[in-house]
């Protein structure tokens, strides 16, 4: 790694759109100090530049034969027109979302909300409403329509977790609406939550906007870029809130727990646009030994006056201040001077001279696993095939090692140039199955083709920078124009992509498309009729590695594979019915190095993975080592052999 001058600039963009009945926006261009290499907890150095040389040469496409067709014809859910039918108005961008349980998945994006069984999956769904609706009679909600919404499921347990926003410009105020599910069934019902997220920051009452959503086996974490109200909002920061499950999921209604912080008060730490990650698995530990909450990720264009580009990483420890937390402890890192950093281009469309908003480099969404973090963003790539051209990236982060020791392990482009030369990708998501291998759904456009919905994957073992070739989820079907009052043909501000907990092993995707023309208006740009529809398709990159051993209907534990085994390997489970499982390693003295699973699973097979790393990340040494299932009243152990 080369060494960095201590005094540099770090230059952000900082763009946040919102949501009212006049559907402004606004955009910021803020001007850092990045903090001297003294100062102990940042990571100022760049990839070298022969990496990055090495980068631009693998960042297209390789041909992938486990790139995965849908399981199933893709199912049509809400449109433009629902919106009117619901609210009376209709709201662009649609915002599309989705979250999935073992029976069902729920699609989200303004103003809608509706879900469906996932057996036998329906056309129509069992529940479809407005999101003022699914909130109708709490105490502290603003009656609106509600903007930016986000769902997840917690698989941790069991619940769905829906997030919107709400503000009044008069009088003002702002709120963050939660529900969650009372069981994993969300026809069973919803606690509803209210969060009161205006406050002074900088002198300014400010309002939140654009959530981030993540959760791990202690709280919820919702992040929001804060801005003053008026016409011209001025950006005053990110805030954090840590919902503790308990009480919350207890319910009643309002029975909350929540507490708001600065994630950003390390010195030299840079206020962007941040995401939690969705965490799977034990967390574990992090720095000072502490629990380990969820990693806050950033990009928003960062880069020091040289061009080279940086990601952010937040470690969050301690959420639920056991030790006296909450912590957070931040690093940067380098990935190459491969971002031009030039405005992000709108992407031409076909059939069309007004091109498809494209947005900014804000994260998106980020996902955690067996000490490997995912995340992805929008790029200018200033070289290879995609150069040019709004471009959906993605980050691999090793997190094994505490910071200052995270370290960049993969990164790469979804370029979509097989759907034709000059294609732009857009609001990408990213998420990880069981074995580390990624899927992303994002927006692609170019001038041969509408605007449609699509995504790519690799597996964990793909050479380095590679994807699948692009799979379709929906193509598009029309031009789409639609600018309502504003001056942007709005598309986004995001898509949906979530793991079945059943095995998780299936991804489900969720986003728009530009559909057929109709429902004429006339906006700031003259006569217009864009539709955006939205599709939900499902697939899978590998089959669940199924319990062979096991009799059906029977919770069993199975031998590990491989057998001895270096580095890793896999343990396989089945659980007669839906239960608390967990999979914990010992070494040959019965002392624990570390927990692998501790969360509900439903009956069927099931495997966890163990990397040789003990709960502290460090690598453990050869030997014998025993491994136990314990669910309901079985508690089953078997032996397996470390070899290095």
């Amino acid at each position: 790694m080369r060494s960095r001058t201590p005094a540099l600039g770090l230059a952000v963009v900082l763009a946040s759109f919102f949501l009212g009945d006049a559907n402004a926006s606004a955009i910021r261009t803020v001007e850092t100090p990045l903090p001297s290499t003294g100062s102990g907890v940042f990571s100022n150095e760049a990839m070298p530049t022969s990496a990055a040389a090495d980068y631009l040469r693998i960042a297209a496409p390789k041909p992938n034969p486990n790139a995965p067709p849908l399981l199933a014809p893709a199912i049509d859910c809400f449109t433009y027109d629902t919106n009117f039918a619901l609210v009376g108005g209709r709201l662009v961008p649609p915002d599309p979302h989705c979250a999935v349980g073992p029976d069902h998945v729920i699609v989200i994006g303004n103003v809608t909300v509706e879900w469906r069984p996932k057996s036998g999956i329906a056309a129509l769904p069992q529940y479809q409403s407005s999101l003022k609706v699914l909130f109708t009679g709490l105490a502290g909600t603003l009656g609106t329509n509600c903007f930016d919404p986000k769902v997840l499921y917690d698989q941790y347990s069991s619940r769905f977790i829906v997030v919107v926003l709400e503000r009044t410009d008069a009088p003002t105020n702002s709120r963050i609406l939660l529900a969650v599910s009372k069981t994993s069934n969300p026809n069973n019902g919803w606690w509803l939550h209210s969060i009161d997220s205006k406050m002074n920051i900088g002198g300014l009452d400010r309002w939140a906007d654009y959530p981030g959503i993540g959760v791990d086996d202690k709280a919820i974490y919702i992040t929001a870029n804060m801005f003053s109200f008026g016409a011209a909002p001025a950006f005053g920061g990110v805030r954090l809130w840590i919902v503790n499950k308990s009480p919350t999921y207890d319910g009643p209604n309002n029975n909350i727990a929540v507490t708001a912080y600065n994630p950003y008060t390390a010195a030299g730490s840079v206020e962007a646009t941040t995401q939690p990650a969705h965490m799977f698995g034990p967390p574990g530990v992090g720095s000072g030994a502490r629990p380990l909450g969820t990693f806050l990720v950033s990009y928003s264009g960062l880069a020091d006056i040289d061009g080279n580009d940086f990601i952010q990483i937040i470690e969050l420890t301690d959420p639920l201040n056991t030790v006296g937390g909450p912590f957070f402890t931040a690093q940067f890192i380098g990935f190459g001077n491969i971002d031009s950093g030039a405005a992000l281009p709108d992407a031409p469309q076909l059939g069309s001279a007004y091109a498809i908003e494209t947005n900014d480099r804000r994260a998106l969404n980020a996902a955690w696993r067996q000490d490997q973090l995912f995340m992805c963003a929008e790029m200018l790539p200033s070289a290879g095939p995609d150069a040019a051209q709004t471009t959906a990236h993605w980050w691999r982060v090793d997190t094994s090692t505490v910071i200052p020791g995270l370290v960049l392990a993969d990164q790469g482009n979804a370029g979509a140039e097989d759907l034709g030369g000059g294609t732009h990708t857009f609001y990408p998501s990213v998420m990880v199955d069981c074995d580390l291998n990624m899927a992303i759904g994002f927006s692609a456009s170019n001038s041969g083709i509408y605007c449609g919905a699509y995504y790519t994957t690799r597996l964990f073992g793909d050479p380095a920078g590679t994807v699948s070739p692009t799979g379709t989820l929906q193509a598009g079907l029309a031009p789409y124009k639609r600018f309502h009052s504003g001056t942007r043909n709005r598309w986004g501000d995001y898509s949906g992509l979530a793991l079945c907990p059943n095995g998780e092993a299936d991804f489900y995707v969720f986003n728009e498309y530009a559909g057929t023309t109709g429902t004429p208006g006339t906006g700031s740009q003259g006569a217009e009729d864009g539709r955006w529809f939205t599709k939900l398709g499902w697939f899978r990159l590998k089959e669940p590695v199924p319990v062979n051993d096991t009799p059906a209907g029977g919770t069993r534990l199975a031998q590990n594979i491989p057998n001895p085994f270096n580095p890793s390997t896999t343990i396989r489970f089945s659980l007669s019915a839906r239960e608390r499982a967990t999979v914990s390693v010992y070494d040959a003295r019965g002392r624990l190095v570390r927990t692998l699973l501790d969360e509900t699973r439903a009956a069927g097979d099931h495997h966890a993975h163990w990397d040789g790393r003990d709960a502290n990340g460090k690598s453990v040494s050869s030997g014998v080592y025993f491994y136990r299932l314990t669910a309901g009243s079985v508690i089953e152990s078997k032996k397996m052999v470390l070899l290095k």
